[in-house]
């Protein structure tokens, strides 16, 4: 505290050695300057020191040169451990791991053997989608829309789909199962449609078919090629070879054959066992060649 000489009360001014003084009335106060800490980093060589027109101490390097790095200034011939994170490299937790681990920006992944790079997708199984990112793994499930079946549908997942899908019921036919819209022949004339788990089958419509008899010329026109093949007729050849030339044979019931038919097996009938032929060769000839000219 000092004697006020001349100044107005109130007023400051800047003293000697960094003080300033200020007047109240007739005293003078004069007070230190309020300088912060520096903190200087005497490991990296830095010292403190008061500039020569400052009165705040500031930090210096006592060195001939400094290094910059990460943004932070080392003395010469300083020391220093670098960063577990170098430059270009990002702090992550990967998946399967506890730990953070320092991994470069845009770090390509490893998936059994497959190496994906940074902002790659691809699938890990039929409903899930993966994705690289800085060297990690983020995986998520496919999401589905909400489905809502009529009462004659199935919810299914199909084969190779991941989502649920409405499916008509199948239908059961002879043990077998159908799905819907799926065909399939019942019988040589039956064919059957899967319609909504039912079953629907259209048989074919044959058309009405007579198929022509065998007439009585065709069968005696037939005897009379082998009669002129010098074929001789025993009882059971002509028999034969009258069912032979009619398919369909003539039958037990007589009353159906043709009059002259019925003359000829009568006399095969009587003469069962006789190897030598039934008529003359003149009768029969006579007759075939009236039926044979009948249209």
């Amino acid at each position: 505290m000092k004697a006020n000489k001349g100044r107005k009360t109130a007023t400051s001014w800047r003293g000697t050695a960094c003080e300033t003084c200020t007047c109240y009335g007739d005293i003078t106060v004069c007070l230190p300057p309020r300088c912060p800490n520096p903190r200087c980093d005497y490991q990296k060589g830095e010292r403190l020191r008061i500039p020569g027109e400052g009165c705040c101490p500031e930090c210096v390097s006592t060195s001939h040169g400094s290094c910059q790095h990460q943004g932070l200034t080392y003395g010469d011939n300083s020391q220093w451990s670098p960063s577990p994170c170098e430059e270009y490299q990002t702090l992550r937790t990967l998946t399967g791991h506890c730990c953070p681990l320092c991994v470069h920006t845009g770090a390509s992944c490893s998936v059994q053997g497959e190496l994906y790079s940074h902002g790659d997708m691809w699938s890990s199984s039929t409903c899930s989608r993966c994705v690289c990112e800085d060297g990690d793994i983020t995986c998520s499930a496919a999401e589905c829309q909400p489905v809502t079946c009529q009462p004659e549908e199935n919810l299914v997942i199909p084969p190779g789909g991941c989502c649920p899908q409405c499916v008509s019921n199948p239908c059961l036919s002879g043990g077998e199962q159908h799905q819907h819209g799926e065909q399939w022949q019942k019988d040589s004339c039956t064919t059957c449609v899967c319609d909504r788990g039912q079953s629907r089958c259209h048989t074919q419509t044959c058309p009405d078919i007579t198929c022509p008899k065998c007439s009585v010329s065709e069968v005696l026109c037939f005897l009379q090629d082998m009669i002129d093949k010098g074929r001789a007729f025993s009882t059971i050849k002509v028999y034969l070879a009258a069912i032979s030339a009619c398919h369909v044979g003539f039958g037990r019931d007589t009353a159906g054959w043709h009059p002259l038919v019925r003359r000829f097996m009568k006399g095969a009938r009587r003469r069962l066992f006789v190897s030598k032929p039934l008529f003359p060769s003149w009768d029969l000839s006579s007759v075939l060649d009236v039926l044979c000219q009948q249209p």
